[in-house]
This record gives structure tokens, sequence and C-alpha cells, in this order.
């Protein structure tokens, strides 16, 4: 059976947010989909909605991102694992 992309990037985001309890910023979890050599990758600017669309991933506060040459307020987002398992398998059938 073939998972979908938006599963397979829930998946993986889920991963690292199980790794890193206390969160991780918008573009900490874009950084680490790029070190990862993720396949399916959403722009920088889009990855905050992508998230926001997935039940289980919670936006927790806000923290100073910083780019080549800006800084900007990102999301911190946190895991509820049983919400995310909940939405994730329920979906998958």
């Amino acid at each position: 059976m073939r998972r979908s992309s938006k599963f397979i990037f829930a998946d993986e985001v889920a991963r690292m947010l199980i790794e890193n309890p206390k969160g991780l910023s918008s573009y900490e979890i874009y950084n680490n989909l790029v070190d990862r050599n993720f396949k399916w990758l959403p722009s920088r600017n889009t990855i905050g909605s992508k998230l926001n669309a997935i039940i289980g991933f919670e936006a927790v506060g806000i923290t100073t991102g910083y780019s080549l040459r800006t800084t900007r307020d990102v999301t911190v987002w946190t895991l509820d694992l049983d919400k995310f398992n909940a939405w994730r398998y329920k979906n998958a059938r």
C-alpha cells in the first residue's frame, strides 16, 4: 500500500517532535527535513499552514526565527500523540 505525501510528511514531523518533546520551531522543522533529504518538502513560508492542517500538531508559542537577511517570529510546535494517532490512522484507511 502506498502512503500519500501528506502522511509521509506528517510521520516524519511527528518523529522529530517525539525526539524533541519541548517542541520545534517551523524553521527547525524545515531545516531538519532538508538535512534528512526529505523528498516532499513544502516551501519554508507554507510549512506552518501544512502543520496546522494536521490534527495533533499544536502551536504552543512563538520564538524568533533567523534567516540570512531577516529575523521574524516563528511558531513553536509540539505533538499531542493521542490526537495525532487518532487522526493519522483514522484517515489512513
